[in-house]
């Protein structure tokens, strides 16, 4: 990881691929009725970290190069 602990893009990008590996694992294991309070609160805890991560990688494609 580069100093300071900024993340790069392609570190950003392999973290979103997990978490959204993640919400389709939990997505298969949800039931079709009597979904577990738990099971959901995992589920948008994962969506909100994607969110969080996406975020991360708009700003930086929206980054200008310094001169």
């Amino acid at each position: 990881m580069p100093s300071g602990g900024i993340k790069t893009k392609a570190i950003l990008e392999k973290q979103l691929q997990k978490i959204e590996d993640h919400i389709q694992e939990l997505k298969d294991r949800l039931p079709a009725h009597s979904i577990k309070p738990v099971m959901m609160m995992d589920l948008l805890e994962l969506e909100d970290q994607r969110d969080d991560i996406l975020a991360q990688i708009q700003t930086k494609t929206n980054q200008t190069p310094k001169k």
